[in-house]
């Protein structure tokens, strides 16, 4: 069983003021609603793919902690999307990090 963070994180942006110069701002990146997103991304899903994926979907939208523990079979759906998914950017790159080195976890282990 693997464990994902999924508390959003600040990332940085660039944005134009009205006088057009570039200014950084800090933003909170989306942390659920991008792993759904890469979830979908993928334009060839079988019937079978996409039921599947929503499972794991479902599962990370309705988590109430900081972390959502995935079975193996789930983890596999959700590596898998972030690997293949082409066009990330600076600011995806601690979601990455989060879902390719995530944490095994004992499910028979008690939580504190």
């Amino acid at each position: 069983m693997k464990a994902i963070d999924i508390r959003n994180y600040d990332t940085q942006i660039t944005i134009k003021d009205e006088d057009g110069a570039t200014v950084p701002q800090m933003v909170p990146y989306e942390v659920t609603s991008s792993l759904i997103n890469l979830l979908f991304a993928s334009p060839n899903l079988s019937a079978l793919e996409l039921l599947a994926r929503d499972d794991v979907a479902r599962k990370i939208r309705d988590c109430q902690l900081d972390s959502v523990s995935l079975e193996e079979n789930e983890y596999v759906l959700l590596k898998t999307a972030v690997e293949v998914f082409k066009g990330y950017r600076q600011n995806d790159l601690e979601l990455v990090k989060r879902v390719l080195f995530a944490q095994t976890v004992d499910p028979n282990q008690k939580k504190a």
